[in-house]
């Protein structure tokens, strides 16, 4: 299991400001979307939750640069639906 840390000043305002200047065209509210997004997919890879990171929000922690953002995790676990929804209910509440 890889479990990545993104650094508490991703979070901020100026950081969102600079990363948007430094990408272009990037939307500030999607780049901050992002960042909570891969943040729970963090959270979830701290959890006791099997599963499998896939999908284009994946593609972004394999390439150097990418070309657009995405706010979805797609994940695939066999753990039991009733179950996964606590488990998740609880990692967002962390």
């Amino acid at each position: 299991m890889i479990v990545f840390m993104i650094a508490n000043q991703c979070f901020t305002k100026e950081w969102v400001v600079r990363k948007k200047q430094e990408m272009g065209s990037v939307d500030p509210a999607l780049l901050e979307k992002s960042i909570h997004a891969l943040a729970l997919l963090c959270g979830l890879g701290k959890s006791s939750i099997p599963f499998v990171f896939k999908g284009g929000t994946s593609m972004i922690l394999l390439l150097k640069e990418f070309h657009r953002l995405s706010i979805d995790i797609d994940i695939v676990t066999s753990m039991p639906r009733a179950i996964l929804v606590s488990l998740l209910f609880l990692t967002c509440m962390a």
